[in-house]
């Protein structure tokens, strides 16, 4: 059984950053990106071997993780009108993978800070796309 210390990251070092609430800031952004696929791969790991079915949507998760680290990439090069298409694609990037950190929270019914850690994701998540269009924490 994998301890829930691992599948709340707490021995990756920075790991506050997907505890901590409110928006993300710009500088934070590449690394708690990279803490998601972290975060996935642990669950999937954890929940693989209790139930091997649900590695069924494994790769689309992961991949919606990397999509998401992808524009915001393109996000921090662009200055032109691009930039909207782009934010565009954030927001619904987000709100997929916020459909996937609530299945995530989902399948535990306790301890209570294990749903708490996958909601508190998706806070940060969509706080960091509503502070975006009005230039908070450095974007």
């Amino acid at each position: 059984m994998t301890p829930v210390s691992e599948l709340l990251c707490m021995d990756v070092k920075m790991s506050t950053i997907l505890r901590d609430s409110g928006a993300v800031h710009r500088k934070e952004m590449p690394f708690f990106l990279a803490l998601l696929e972290d975060v996935s791969n642990r669950w999937y790991d954890a929940i693989g071997k209790m139930n091997p079915g649900r590695y069924s949507s494994y790769h689309h998760d992961v991949g919606l993780v990397m999509a998401l680290r992808a524009s915001f990439d393109k996000f921090n090069r662009c200055d032109d009108e691009g930039t909207f298409l782009i934010r565009r694609d954030l927001y619904y990037l987000a709100q997929d993978l916020v459909e996937v950190f609530d299945k995530m929270a989902n399948v535990f019914s306790g301890p209570e800070q294990l749903k708490v850690f996958y909601h508190n994701i998706n806070s940060r998540m969509l706080g960091t796309l509503e502070a975006i269009p009005v230039g908070r924490n450095g974007w």
